[in-house]
């Protein structure tokens, strides 16, 4: 199998909005090693997600007709419709953090830690409109009154905070092993691990 990227079902406009969104994630945000180990990346559009769920990813179901004769590694990416562009990027990172820690035995199951890696991945002029994610919750505690403008506020506030923690500079983005390593080694002290709420 020669294609890195499979996407099937959906109309012919969202097949190549997805493909180029993957294929920008692999190229932009993992290393040479990460995009081996991930292997080929598999969806299909006309799957229904649970509605809590923006994406998901999993081993790929049998395909009729794909053949995988050089036996690489294959991954099943599950996007839920409706994402817009941006959504749509990060959502496909994350999941693909989580594929990547899970297949070098890693920590994948921690949605904040992946959340965490993600926000020292992407690139700086995406972390202003980054998707709140598991930074946000509405368990979180905020001061009486807070309106949901100002609660966002804070948590971006907490985004960046961890972006620098992680880089060095809300600018500068991160992939492959180093950064692994620094979001193990910083992740309990992280905002996203503290949530301590707002007071």
């Amino acid at each position: 199998m020669s294609e890195d990227v499979i996407v099937v079902g959906g109309t012919l406009a969202k097949r190549k909005q997805v493909t180029s969104t993957i294929k920008s994630v692999l190229n932009s945000d993992f290393t040479r090693r990460e995009k081996k180990n991930i292997g080929v990346v598999y969806t299909n559009l006309d799957r229904r997600l649970p509605n809590q769920f923006a994406a998901d990813s999993g081993s790929v179901p049998l395909m009729k007709g794909v053949v995988n004769g050089n036996r690489r590694t294959m991954t099943d990416i599950r996007i839920a419709k409706g994402l817009n562009k941006n959504d749509l990027k990060q959502s496909v990172l994350h999941e693909l953090v989580h594929v990547n820690r899970k297949l070098q035995g890693g920590g994948y199951k921690n949605e904040r830690k992946i959340d965490l890696e993600v926000t020292g991945r992407l690139p700086g002029n995406a972390i202003p409109k980054m998707k709140l994610g598991y930074y946000f919750s509405p368990s979180l505690k905020f001061p009486p009154g807070t309106s949901l403008n100002k609660k966002i506020t804070l948590v971006r506030k907490d985004i960046v905070t961890d972006r620098r923690s992680l880089t060095g500079s809300v600018q500068k983005s991160m992939e492959g092993n180093r950064l692994e390593k620094i979001v193990d080694k910083k992740y309990r002290a992280s905002r996203i691990a503290c949530r301590k709420g707002y007071r």
